[in-house]
């Protein structure tokens, strides 16, 4: 009797399972540097194991992390700043944040969407923001703004792909400030959930010595997709339950 009740209740979740997908949703964004080319080349190298992945891109050229994201009080408010609430989350306007209306919109097509990475380079602005290279600011913050992202799309294993950012001829020098705040996305990339991809030698157009060219940044999003590290998802009872009517793949980017 418990084996035909089973077969019944798998056979009514049947239609409902093939017909809903688990979307794997990705943002990417940041400075300047976070182009249309970086954006392509991520896309790319996703869609190479994962046609159906969406990648939600947002760019503010000269913004510093605390307009995100502050733990000082640098603005009037700690926590969520302006652009976090336009790129990601706002919780007083529902479905006004950037990625918050792409979850909307997968979510009322009938598929599951599951933040799945978040690829960031941004940094150069901080160098000049005094507060960001006192008792490792820039470093905290980032995890704190990485932390509430995780909590706004329920996302606990998010890991996470930074560019470690950098100003000037090829290959250095580097100045201080911006030293500061390169070690301190080094120190993130130690974090087993944090990759750290460093920019210093890539090619950059010698009028401003600041952004990449077209086709390195788009190479730069492949590699930056490559190095995610891998999340371990939670499955629940029900997944398993269901994981005998579909399967459900994790890729791993490497």
């Amino acid at each position: 009797m418990k084996n035909k009740l089973l077969i019944s209740l798998l056979a009514l979740l049947m239609p409902l399972v093939s017909h809903a997908a688990i979307i794997n949703v990705y943002f990417a964004g940041g400075q300047s540097n976070a182009t249309e080319e970086w954006r392509d080349g991520i896309i790319e190298q996703l869609h190479e194991k994962d046609p159906s992945a969406v990648v939600v891109w947002a760019t503010h050229g000269g913004t510093a992390l605390h307009e995100w994201y502050t733990g000082y009080e640098y603005e009037e408010t700690i926590g969520r700043q302006s652009l976090y609430l336009k790129d990601f989350y706002n919780p007083d306007l529902s479905e006004t944040g950037l990625l918050e209306t792409a979850f909307h919109d997968l979510t009322e097509q009938g598929d599951t969407p599951v933040l799945s990475g978040l690829f960031w380079f941004q940094g150069e602005t901080d160098q000049y923001i005094e507060e960001s290279h006192v008792d490792d600011r820039y470093y905290h913050d980032f995890l704190a703004f990485r932390d509430a992202i995780k909590e706004d799309f329920k996302a606990p294993n998010l890991p996470v792909s930074l560019a470690v950012v950098y100003e000037g001829p090829r290959g250095g020098p580097v100045r201080p400030g911006l030293q500061s705040i390169r070690d301190q996305q080094f120190a993130l990339g130690l974090l087993p959930d944090i990759f750290a991809y460093d920019t210093i030698d890539l090619e950059r157009y010698t009028d401003y010595n600041i952004y990449l060219t077209n086709e390195v940044a788009r190479q730069t999003g492949r590699e930056m997709v490559m190095g995610l590290p891998v999340a371990i998802p939670e499955v629940s009872s029900l997944g398993l339950l269901l994981s005998g009517c579909f399967v459900v793949i994790y890729w791993r980017f490497r």
